[in-house]
């Protein structure tokens, strides 16, 4: 039981330490994909185009807490294309994770503060991107 615990415990950890890696950018080049995340909350599954060079966001800007998470999970094509996906604020500040393989399983992006947030997928390759995925909305992660 300690064992499961102690795992779980760095496994969390782990996904802290990677949200940290990626520092927040500005979101520029901005694209709006013709998708609705179902509810207030952010919960469900994408499936979209994403031009070269440019970001996508997916669905309308929904307020989050600070310390919650969002689980994130992610493919694309073509796999050697590179994508970030994540998270932008009412500043048009980009929290994200840099994808460089074609499946990113579940990855949780913590918000730092209390903020409006939309969904979104940056195409830093040359090629066109054809992504998605899923996501969902977890309360009180880092607390």
């Amino acid at each position: 039981m300690k064992r499961k615990r102690r795992l779980g415990l760095a496994i969390l950890l782990s996904i802290v330490v990677s949200l940290t890696a990626a520092p927040p950018v500005a979101a520029s080049q901005n694209e709006e994909a013709p998708f609705s995340l179902e509810s207030q909350r952010f919960c469900g599954s994408f499936d979209l185009t994403v031009s070269p060079g440019k970001v996508k966001k997916i669905g309308e800007a929904r307020i989050v807490e600070a310390g919650d998470g969002i689980s994130v999970s992610l493919w694309h094509t073509p796999s050697m294309a590179e994508v970030d996906i994540g998270l932008v604020d009412s500043d048009n500040v980009f929290y994200y994770f840099h994808v460089t393989e074609s499946v990113m399983p579940y990855n949780v992006i913590i918000v730092p503060k209390r903020d409006r947030y939309t969904l979104a997928i940056r195409n830093s390759s040359p090629y066109q991107v054809d992504a998605g995925g899923f996501v969902e909305e977890c309360r009180d992660i880092a607390k």
